[in-house]
């Protein structure tokens, strides 16, 4: 049974855009939310736990919110999936992702265990790798799909980027809002987490041909469209992530 941190709050960015804040005690993101005028909803990312999504859920129900009718990821990285196991409408993930998420959902016991054994922060939101559940999203897409609720265009773009090769950006319209998940990071994998400097530069140059004046970080403060110029511009000079 994963431990259950009962402090949630959720922000509201723009007239149809919430998140919740992150917390880097145990790697939880943070977690966005799309509302229509009509009152249709959906998700981003499920959470890294079942107590994770679940209290996402509480605190919609606590501020009278809809709970979503879907749930579109990211990226594929156990922190933003792995509260899938408690979700039970649709989820929907690009096809690379979903790639990923085959391979992890066919672990053993063993494999488990290794992933529990080798960070610290899942070891930090689960007691023990009995908790631990890897399924598969329902839906998938190529490069791009767009959900319309009513008022409200929902645009999920598979980019190619610096931090993992299934990105995924969730631009809302009319909002001006992009919720980048891990995206503008650079590689975790490797140590002193570096930027690959072509994929920066992909990156960067899809990402500001998109009109957006609002973006997310999962693990960030929101910034501005100047302010998301100024991050990327610094982590090209800079040759790697910083938090």
């Amino acid at each position: 049974m994963e431990t259950e941190i009962t402090v949630l709050k959720l922000n509201r960015l723009t007239a149809h855009c919430f998140y919740s804040d992150s917390d880097p005690d145990t790697d939880r993101p943070s977690l966005g939310y799309i509302l229509s005028d009509d009152g249709r909803a959906v998700m981003v990312d499920t959470g890294n736990s079942q107590a994770h999504f679940e209290e996402f859920m509480r605190e919609l129900d606590r501020e009278d919110l809809p709970r979503p009718s879907r749930v579109i990821l990211t990226h594929r990285h156990w922190d933003h999936v792995l509260g899938m196991s408690a979700c039970r409408v649709p989820v929907v993930a690009c096809e690379r992702t979903q790639v990923h998420l085959s391979l992890m959902s066919s672990w053993n016991e063993d494999g488990k265990k290794a992933f529990y054994d080798g960070n610290e922060y899942v070891r930090a939101e689960y007691p023990s790798p009995d908790g631990i559940i890897f399924r598969k999203a329902d839906v998938t897409f190529s490069d791009r799909l767009t959900v319309s609720l009513g008022d409200v265009e929902i645009r999920a773009i598979h980019v190619t980027g610096p931090h993992s090769d299934d990105s995924v950006l969730i631009q809302v319209l009319p909002d001006g809002m992009i919720f980048a998940g891990d995206s503008s990071a650079g590689d975790f994998s490797k140590p002193g987490i570096p930027y690959d400097p072509l994929l920066l530069e992909e990156y960067t140059n899809c990402l500001l041909s998109l009109d957006f004046s609002c973006f997310l970080h999962s693990h960030r403060q929101p910034l501005d469209r100047k302010g998301t110029e100024e991050f990327l511009r610094r982590a090209k000079k800079r040759g790697y992530y910083i938090f």
